[in-house]
C-alpha cells in the first residue's frame, strides 16, 4: 500500500516540478531558416562547425548544429546529444579510446571533452 501512495504522490506532484506548461514547437520553415545561417557561418569557420541555441530552459537547452565536415571526437558527461539528419551522410564512431584527449572550455559546455579521434571506435552510417 505504502508504495501505491508514494506513486499516486509523485505523480500528483509532477506538475509542480515543471518548468513550463506551454510546449516547444518550431516549423519546418523555421529550422531551415536557421540551419541556412549556421550553414553559412559554418563555411566562415575553421572548423566547419556552427551552433545556434534553440531553446534555454535553465537547466536544459536544446541547440542546432551544422557540421559541414568531420570534427572533434567528443564525449559528455552531463548530457547526450541527439542527432537528426536532414541531408548527407554521417558517420558515428562510438565505443574504443578517444585520442588526445582534454577538456571544452568553451562556454556552456561543463563535462565536455574534445579528442583529435577514436581508436578502435565502431563506425556506422546513417542519411536522412
Amino acid at each position: 500500500m505504502l508504495r501505491i501512495s508514494l506513486s499516486l504522490a509523485l505523480l500528483t506532484a509532477q506538475p509542480l516540478f515543471s518548468q513550463t506548461t506551454e510546449p516547444t514547437v518550431h516549423s519546418a520553415a523555421d529550422l531551415q531558416e536557421r540551419e541556412a545561417k549556421l550553414i553559412e557561418t559554418a563555411k566562415a569557420s575553421p572548423t566547419g562547425m556552427a551552433i545556434g541555441r534553440l531553446e534555454d530552459y535553465g537547466n536544459d537547452y536544446t541547440l542546432l548544429v551544422v557540421r559541414l565536415h568531420t570534427g572533434e571526437a567528443e564525449r559528455h558527461q552531463f548530457f547526450a546529444d541527439q542527432i537528426v539528419i536532414n541531408k548527407g551522410t554521417i558517420t558515428l564512431v562510438t565505443g574504443g579510446t578517444m585520442q588526445g584527449e582534454h577538456p571544452n572550455n568553451g562556454p556552456g559546455r561543463p563535462g565536455e571533452t574534445l579528442g583529435s579521434g577514436i581508436k578502435g571506435g565502431k563506425k556506422s552510417s546513417s542519411t536522412p
